[in-house]
């Protein structure tokens, strides 16, 4: 599979038509160009991996939108890290019998703010996804997770299902996770799932007598689930990148 970094010189991005072709887009700061449409091109194979991460005290506010043609299939992966405040819109638009698996992991701490509205629109028969959101909140960071199927009326035919996870790392951390399904054909499969998980004092305590303090046990689960989150990427460069920047954000 072909490795291609993505320079953002305009606003579109597009991969030709049958091709194979792993992407990588890598957003280091609040300055980064705000807007991006991917267009995918018919019976293109593609993986797609974008990290986001921000440095010092500015916001951060991006909108992506993925096009994906006829028959193509996609393999996405967000990864959202930095410091600051940040808001994120992603559309995610799939065409006849296309295929888009996605997945993302999040991890907020301090006393961040962080919201993502991210929906994926079935507009012609046939197409399938599964997409999966696991985020880590830790000490007083607060975030809203919003993520919505769209089925229109000629998209019969459809599979698909979002299952959200959100693991609280401490007592002042807060979040919501909103699953949601707007279905306008009749003949179509979907599903959605949310949870919540804290570390109970049963827990803690139970660790602890390990031999393990809070904060090795906080290592432990973030470390857990960002190696399940990476396990399917392709390129291991990539891996190694998005498994160092969750441990630098763990000691900061």
């Amino acid at each position: 599979m072909e490795k291609k970094i993505i320079t953002i010189r305009d606003n579109i991005f597009t991969v030709p038509d049958n091709q194979e072709v792993f992407l990588l887009e890598h957003i280091k700061s609040a300055s980064a160009r705000p807007t991006l449409n991917i267009k995918i091109g018919k019976n293109a194979r593609v993986q797609y991996v974008c990290i986001i991460e921000s440095y010092g005290d500015g916001d951060i506010k991006q909108k992506r939108v993925i096009d994906i043609e006829d028959g193509a299939q996609v393999e996405g992966y967000q990864a959202y890290f930095g410091q600051g405040n940040s808001e994120f819109h992603i559309d995610n638009n799939l065409g006849n019998k296309s295929v888009l698996n996605n997945q993302v992991l999040f991890y907020k701490n301090k006393e961040q703010h962080f919201k993502v509205q991210d929906n994926y629109t079935f507009r012609e028969r046939g197409a399938s996804g599964n997409f999966r959101v696991v985020g880590l909140v830790d000490d007083q960071a607060n975030i809203q997770y919003y993520s919505e199927i769209i089925i229109k009326p000629q998209a019969q035919l459809t599979d698909s299902r979002i299952d959200m996870q959100l693991h609280l790392l401490s007592s002042q951390a807060k979040g919501k996770l909103i699953p949601g399904l707007k279905i306008d054909a009749n003949e179509v499969k979907a599903g959605h799932s949310a949870s919540t998980f804290h570390l109970s004092p049963e827990d803690l305590f139970y660790l602890r007598s390990r031999g393990l303090n809070e904060q090795q046990i906080k290592s432990l689960i973030i470390d857990s689930l960002a190696g399940k989150f990476t396990k399917g990427i392709s390129d291991e460069d990539v891996r190694e990148v998005i498994l160092s920047l969750i441990k630098e954000r763990i000691i900061l």
